[in-house]
Protein backbone atom coordinates (compact mmCIF):
# COMPACT_ATOMS: atom_id res chain seq x y z
CA UNK A 1 0.00 0.00 0.00
CA UNK A 2 3.03 2.67 0.66
CA UNK A 3 4.40 1.75 -2.48
CA UNK A 4 0.97 2.63 -4.24
CA UNK A 5 1.46 6.14 -2.60
CA UNK A 6 5.01 6.62 -3.23
CA UNK A 7 4.30 5.72 -6.82
CA UNK A 8 0.90 8.25 -6.79
CA UNK A 9 2.80 11.38 -5.43
CA UNK A 10 4.81 13.04 -7.95
CA UNK A 11 6.76 15.37 -7.37
CA UNK A 12 9.29 17.53 -9.80
CA UNK A 13 11.58 15.55 -10.39
CA UNK A 14 8.83 12.64 -10.79
CA UNK A 15 7.49 14.50 -13.06
CA UNK A 16 10.63 15.15 -15.31
CA UNK A 17 11.22 11.37 -15.32
CA UNK A 18 7.46 10.64 -16.55
CA UNK A 19 7.95 13.67 -19.33
CA UNK A 20 11.78 11.92 -20.77
CA UNK A 21 9.72 8.24 -20.73
CA UNK A 22 6.45 9.56 -22.22
CA UNK A 23 8.24 11.61 -24.44
CA UNK A 24 6.57 10.38 -27.96
CA UNK A 25 3.84 10.07 -27.26
CA UNK A 26 3.52 13.87 -25.69
CA UNK A 27 5.62 14.67 -28.42
CA UNK A 28 3.11 13.17 -31.04
CA UNK A 29 -0.21 15.10 -29.16
CA UNK A 30 1.47 18.49 -28.90
CA UNK A 31 2.62 18.02 -32.45
CA UNK A 32 -1.04 17.37 -33.64
CA UNK A 33 -2.25 20.00 -31.36
CA UNK A 34 0.47 22.34 -33.32
CA UNK A 35 -0.43 21.51 -36.38
CA UNK A 36 -4.41 21.59 -35.61
CA UNK A 37 -3.58 24.99 -34.11
CA UNK A 38 -1.68 26.45 -37.72
CA UNK A 39 -4.30 24.81 -39.75
CA UNK A 40 -7.26 26.83 -37.84
CA UNK A 41 -4.77 30.46 -37.64
CA UNK A 42 -5.21 30.30 -41.66
CA UNK A 43 -8.61 29.11 -42.01
CA UNK A 44 -9.46 32.00 -39.73
CA UNK A 45 -10.40 35.00 -41.49
CA UNK A 46 -8.02 38.04 -40.94
CA UNK A 47 -9.74 41.59 -40.09
CA UNK A 48 -7.76 45.06 -40.09
CA UNK A 49 -8.49 47.55 -37.28
CA UNK A 50 -9.08 51.04 -37.79
CA UNK A 51 -9.51 54.14 -35.21
CA UNK A 52 -10.60 57.03 -34.17
CA UNK A 53 -9.68 58.88 -31.12
CA UNK A 54 -11.85 62.23 -30.08
CA UNK A 55 -12.77 64.06 -27.24
CA UNK A 56 -16.39 65.52 -26.79
CA UNK A 57 -16.87 69.10 -26.78
CA UNK A 58 -18.28 71.31 -24.09
CA UNK A 59 -22.18 71.25 -24.29
CA UNK A 60 -24.31 74.45 -24.31
CA UNK A 61 -26.93 76.75 -25.84
CA UNK A 62 -25.35 78.36 -29.03
CA UNK A 63 -26.98 81.05 -28.74
CA UNK A 64 -26.30 81.68 -24.86
CA UNK A 65 -22.39 80.90 -25.28
CA UNK A 66 -21.84 83.17 -28.18
CA UNK A 67 -24.40 85.71 -28.14
CA UNK A 68 -25.11 87.01 -24.59
CA UNK A 69 -22.57 88.34 -21.52
CA UNK A 70 -22.98 86.18 -18.71
CA UNK A 71 -20.78 84.52 -16.10
CA UNK A 72 -22.51 80.95 -15.77
CA UNK A 73 -22.28 79.74 -19.22
CA UNK A 74 -19.99 77.85 -20.85
CA UNK A 75 -16.95 78.16 -23.05
CA UNK A 76 -18.18 76.32 -26.24
CA UNK A 77 -14.48 75.89 -27.29
CA UNK A 78 -13.11 73.53 -24.69
CA UNK A 79 -13.21 70.08 -24.52
CA UNK A 80 -15.83 68.17 -22.08
CA UNK A 81 -15.63 67.21 -18.96
CA UNK A 82 -16.97 63.96 -17.56
CA UNK A 83 -20.54 64.67 -18.28
CA UNK A 84 -19.96 65.31 -21.85
CA UNK A 85 -18.23 62.15 -22.64
CA UNK A 86 -20.84 59.74 -20.61
CA UNK A 87 -23.43 61.44 -22.70
CA UNK A 88 -21.49 61.29 -25.93
CA UNK A 89 -20.54 57.29 -24.87
CA UNK A 90 -24.47 57.01 -24.82
CA UNK A 91 -25.28 58.33 -28.05
CA UNK A 92 -22.54 55.93 -29.76
CA UNK A 93 -24.09 53.25 -27.87
CA UNK A 94 -27.40 53.97 -29.07
CA UNK A 95 -29.45 52.01 -31.47
CA UNK A 96 -29.97 55.00 -33.75
CA UNK A 97 -26.48 55.24 -34.26
CA UNK A 98 -26.09 51.19 -34.70
CA UNK A 99 -28.82 51.03 -36.98
CA UNK A 100 -27.75 54.03 -39.68
CA UNK A 101 -24.66 52.01 -39.74
CA UNK A 102 -25.85 48.38 -40.67
CA UNK A 103 -28.22 50.35 -42.99
CA UNK A 104 -25.23 51.90 -44.87
CA UNK A 105 -22.91 49.39 -44.79
CA UNK A 106 -25.72 46.54 -45.12
CA UNK A 107 -24.09 44.44 -42.53
CA UNK A 108 -26.41 41.89 -42.56
CA UNK A 109 -24.94 41.00 -46.05
CA UNK A 110 -21.61 41.58 -45.18
CA UNK A 111 -21.78 39.56 -42.35
CA UNK A 112 -23.52 36.87 -43.93
CA UNK A 113 -26.69 36.98 -41.41
CA UNK A 114 -30.26 35.30 -43.24
CA UNK A 115 -32.74 38.20 -42.62
CA UNK A 116 -34.99 35.77 -42.50
CA UNK A 117 -33.65 33.08 -40.19
CA UNK A 118 -33.58 32.49 -36.61
CA UNK A 119 -32.94 35.79 -34.47
CA UNK A 120 -31.24 37.56 -37.07
CA UNK A 121 -30.88 40.92 -35.36
CA UNK A 122 -29.35 39.19 -32.09
CA UNK A 123 -27.17 37.73 -34.50
CA UNK A 124 -26.20 41.07 -36.21
CA UNK A 125 -25.93 42.76 -32.63
CA UNK A 126 -23.27 40.23 -31.55
CA UNK A 127 -21.54 40.31 -34.63
CA UNK A 128 -21.49 44.28 -34.96
CA UNK A 129 -20.85 44.27 -30.80
CA UNK A 130 -17.67 41.93 -31.48
CA UNK A 131 -16.47 43.88 -34.24
CA UNK A 132 -17.03 47.69 -33.41
CA UNK A 133 -15.65 48.50 -30.01
CA UNK A 134 -16.03 52.14 -28.30
CA UNK A 135 -14.90 52.92 -24.60
CA UNK A 136 -13.87 55.82 -22.84
CA UNK A 137 -9.35 56.27 -22.30
CA UNK A 138 -7.86 57.82 -18.99
CA UNK A 139 -7.25 60.83 -20.73
CA UNK A 140 -11.05 61.59 -20.74
CA UNK A 141 -11.32 61.02 -24.51
CA UNK A 142 -13.06 58.27 -26.52
CA UNK A 143 -12.10 55.92 -28.77
CA UNK A 144 -13.81 54.00 -31.31
CA UNK A 145 -12.55 50.45 -33.03
CA UNK A 146 -13.75 49.11 -35.88
CA UNK A 147 -12.25 45.30 -37.06
CA UNK A 148 -13.61 44.17 -40.49
CA UNK A 149 -11.71 42.20 -42.98
CA UNK A 150 -11.93 44.74 -45.67
CA UNK A 151 -9.81 47.63 -44.95
CA UNK A 152 -11.56 50.30 -46.54
CA UNK A 153 -14.76 49.57 -44.45
CA UNK A 154 -13.37 49.01 -40.96
CA UNK A 155 -12.18 52.69 -41.91
CA UNK A 156 -15.03 53.99 -43.48
CA UNK A 157 -17.28 52.85 -40.64
CA UNK A 158 -15.41 54.13 -37.75
CA UNK A 159 -15.18 57.63 -39.19
CA UNK A 160 -18.76 57.43 -39.62
CA UNK A 161 -20.11 55.83 -36.15
CA UNK A 162 -17.96 59.03 -35.01
CA UNK A 163 -19.49 61.50 -37.69
CA UNK A 164 -22.75 60.48 -36.86
CA UNK A 165 -22.42 61.96 -33.05
CA UNK A 166 -22.92 65.31 -34.69
CA UNK A 167 -25.70 64.06 -36.91
CA UNK A 168 -27.93 62.27 -33.76
CA UNK A 169 -26.62 65.17 -31.48
CA UNK A 170 -27.91 68.11 -34.00
CA UNK A 171 -31.35 66.41 -34.32
CA UNK A 172 -32.21 65.83 -30.26
CA UNK A 173 -31.48 69.67 -29.89
CA UNK A 174 -32.97 70.86 -32.95
CA UNK A 175 -36.08 69.33 -32.35
CA UNK A 176 -36.05 70.29 -29.07
CA UNK A 177 -34.80 74.10 -29.83
CA UNK A 178 -37.90 74.04 -32.49
CA UNK A 179 -40.25 73.53 -29.82
CA UNK A 180 -39.10 75.82 -27.76
CA UNK A 181 -38.58 78.59 -30.67
CA UNK A 182 -42.44 78.05 -31.33
CA UNK A 183 -43.50 78.50 -27.26
CA UNK A 184 -41.60 81.60 -28.14
CA UNK A 185 -43.05 82.78 -31.09
CA UNK A 186 -46.45 82.01 -30.17
CA UNK A 187 -45.69 84.75 -27.19
CA UNK A 188 -44.01 87.21 -29.70
CA UNK A 189 -46.98 86.93 -32.25
CA UNK A 190 -49.64 87.50 -29.46
CA UNK A 191 -47.49 90.29 -27.98
CA UNK A 192 -47.05 92.13 -31.52
CA UNK A 193 -50.84 91.66 -32.08
CA UNK A 194 -51.74 93.54 -28.59
CA UNK A 195 -49.33 96.41 -29.42
CA UNK A 196 -51.06 96.62 -32.81
CA UNK A 197 -54.41 96.95 -31.36
CA UNK A 198 -53.57 99.29 -28.91
CA UNK A 199 -51.33 101.37 -31.18
CA UNK A 200 -54.33 101.57 -33.10
CA UNK A 201 -56.39 102.63 -30.02
CA UNK A 202 -53.85 105.20 -28.83
CA UNK A 203 -53.91 106.98 -32.32
CA UNK A 204 -57.77 107.05 -32.16
CA UNK A 205 -57.52 108.79 -28.74
CA UNK A 206 -54.86 111.31 -29.80
CA UNK A 207 -56.54 112.30 -32.84
CA UNK A 208 -59.25 113.55 -30.36
CA UNK A 209 -56.56 116.30 -28.88
CA UNK A 210 -55.10 114.13 -26.43
CA UNK A 211 -51.54 114.01 -26.99
CA UNK A 212 -50.45 114.22 -22.84
CA UNK A 213 -53.04 113.89 -20.37
CA UNK A 214 -51.45 115.06 -17.14
CA UNK A 215 -49.82 118.07 -18.67
CA UNK A 216 -52.73 118.96 -20.78
CA UNK A 217 -55.40 118.99 -18.09
CA UNK A 218 -53.15 120.76 -15.44
CA UNK A 219 -52.80 123.45 -18.39
CA UNK A 220 -56.31 123.37 -19.68
CA UNK A 221 -57.16 123.82 -16.42
CA UNK A 222 -55.07 126.59 -15.19
CA UNK A 223 -56.30 128.48 -18.49
CA UNK A 224 -59.78 127.71 -17.81
CA UNK A 225 -59.58 129.37 -14.02
CA UNK A 226 -57.83 132.73 -15.60
CA UNK A 227 -60.61 132.91 -18.38
CA UNK A 228 -63.68 132.70 -15.95
CA UNK A 229 -61.59 135.32 -13.53
CA UNK A 230 -60.91 137.28 -16.49
CA UNK A 231 -64.28 137.13 -17.21
CA UNK A 232 -63.60 135.75 -20.69
CA UNK A 233 -66.35 133.86 -21.36
CA UNK A 234 -66.30 133.09 -24.79
CA UNK A 235 -62.32 131.54 -24.25
CA UNK A 236 -63.83 129.56 -21.26
CA UNK A 237 -66.87 127.94 -23.13
CA UNK A 238 -63.75 126.65 -25.74
CA UNK A 239 -61.45 125.21 -22.98
CA UNK A 240 -65.10 123.53 -21.39
CA UNK A 241 -64.95 121.61 -24.61
CA UNK A 242 -61.54 120.18 -24.50
CA UNK A 243 -61.67 119.64 -20.43
CA UNK A 244 -64.93 117.95 -21.42
CA UNK A 245 -62.90 115.62 -23.99
CA UNK A 246 -60.14 115.06 -21.44
CA UNK A 247 -62.36 114.34 -18.91
CA UNK A 248 -64.09 111.84 -21.20
CA UNK A 249 -60.92 109.79 -22.68
CA UNK A 250 -58.14 110.97 -20.50
CA UNK A 251 -58.91 107.61 -18.27
CA UNK A 252 -58.79 105.33 -21.34
CA UNK A 253 -55.88 107.28 -22.58
CA UNK A 254 -53.65 106.88 -19.56
CA UNK A 255 -55.25 102.55 -19.36
CA UNK A 256 -53.77 102.59 -23.10
CA UNK A 257 -50.52 104.49 -22.87
CA UNK A 258 -49.54 102.47 -19.84
CA UNK A 259 -50.32 99.32 -21.59
CA UNK A 260 -48.78 100.13 -24.15
CA UNK A 261 -45.39 100.59 -22.29
CA UNK A 262 -45.57 97.33 -20.32
CA UNK A 263 -46.44 95.45 -23.67
CA UNK A 264 -43.54 97.33 -25.64
CA UNK A 265 -41.19 96.51 -22.79
CA UNK A 266 -42.28 93.18 -22.64
CA UNK A 267 -42.49 92.84 -26.49
CA UNK A 268 -38.25 93.65 -25.96
CA UNK A 269 -37.58 90.84 -23.98
CA UNK A 270 -39.47 88.53 -26.14
CA UNK A 271 -37.82 89.61 -29.34
CA UNK A 272 -34.69 89.03 -27.36
CA UNK A 273 -35.50 85.18 -26.19
CA UNK A 274 -36.77 84.62 -29.99
CA UNK A 275 -33.82 85.76 -31.98
CA UNK A 276 -31.50 83.56 -29.70
CA UNK A 277 -33.98 80.62 -30.08
CA UNK A 278 -34.12 81.04 -33.63
CA UNK A 279 -30.30 80.74 -33.42
CA UNK A 280 -30.33 77.52 -31.60
CA UNK A 281 -33.33 76.03 -33.87
CA UNK A 282 -30.61 76.97 -37.52
CA UNK A 283 -27.51 76.93 -36.03
CA UNK A 284 -25.20 74.15 -34.81
CA UNK A 285 -21.58 73.43 -33.89
CA UNK A 286 -19.83 70.35 -33.81
CA UNK A 287 -19.79 68.26 -30.71
CA UNK A 288 -16.19 66.71 -30.91
CA UNK A 289 -12.75 67.43 -31.76
CA UNK A 290 -11.47 64.73 -34.01
CA UNK A 291 -8.16 64.08 -32.83
CA UNK A 292 -7.39 61.08 -34.94
CA UNK A 293 -9.02 60.10 -37.97
CA UNK A 294 -9.45 56.44 -38.85
CA UNK A 295 -7.32 55.34 -41.23
CA UNK A 296 -6.92 52.30 -44.09
CA UNK A 297 -4.96 49.49 -41.72
CA UNK A 298 -1.71 48.04 -44.20
CA UNK A 299 -1.48 45.11 -42.23
CA UNK A 300 -4.11 42.86 -40.28
CA UNK A 301 -5.03 43.08 -36.49
CA UNK A 302 -6.16 39.94 -35.95
CA UNK A 303 -5.74 36.73 -35.43
CA UNK A 304 -2.16 36.92 -34.08
CA UNK A 305 -0.96 33.59 -35.95
CA UNK A 306 2.19 33.13 -34.03
CA UNK A 307 -0.08 33.32 -30.94
CA UNK A 308 -2.61 31.48 -31.42
CA UNK A 309 0.12 28.38 -32.87
CA UNK A 310 2.13 28.64 -29.33
CA UNK A 311 -0.39 29.06 -26.92
CA UNK A 312 -2.34 25.71 -28.25
CA UNK A 313 0.78 24.14 -28.83
CA UNK A 314 1.22 24.66 -25.06
CA UNK A 315 -2.15 23.94 -23.78
CA UNK A 316 -1.75 20.88 -25.87
CA UNK A 317 1.58 19.90 -24.22
CA UNK A 318 -0.17 20.71 -20.71
CA UNK A 319 -3.43 18.71 -22.10
CA UNK A 320 -0.54 15.27 -23.15
CA UNK A 321 0.73 15.50 -19.81
CA UNK A 322 -2.15 15.10 -17.91
CA UNK A 323 -3.88 12.85 -20.16
CA UNK A 324 -0.50 10.83 -19.89
CA UNK A 325 -0.69 11.25 -15.73
CA UNK A 326 -4.74 9.52 -16.11
CA UNK A 327 -4.01 7.18 -18.13
CA UNK A 328 -0.77 5.59 -16.58
CA UNK A 329 -2.33 6.45 -12.74
CA UNK A 330 -5.31 4.41 -13.67
CA UNK A 331 -3.36 1.24 -15.12
CA UNK A 332 -1.34 1.36 -11.79
CA UNK A 333 -4.96 0.81 -9.92
CA UNK A 334 -6.01 -1.68 -12.01
CA UNK A 335 -2.71 -3.84 -11.72
CA UNK A 336 -2.89 -2.88 -7.35
CA UNK A 337 -6.84 -3.83 -7.81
Amino acid sequence: MDTINQDNNFDSSNLIVFIFKKWKPIFAITAIGAIIAIIASLVITPKFKSTVIMFPATSGSISKGLLTESNTTKDLMVFGEEEEVEQMMQILLSDEIRDRVIKKYDLYGHYEIDPNGAYPRTKLQQEYNNNVSIERTKFMSIKIEVLDKDPQLAADMANDIAALVDTVMNNMKRERALEALAIVKNEYDHLDSIINTLEVQFKEIREKGINNYESQAEVYNDAYAVAIAENRMAGARKLEEKLKVLSEYGGVYVKIRDRLYMANKRFGEIREKYELAQVDATQSLPHTYIVESAQIAEKKSYPVRWLIVVVSTFGAFIFSILLLLIIDSYKKNLKAA
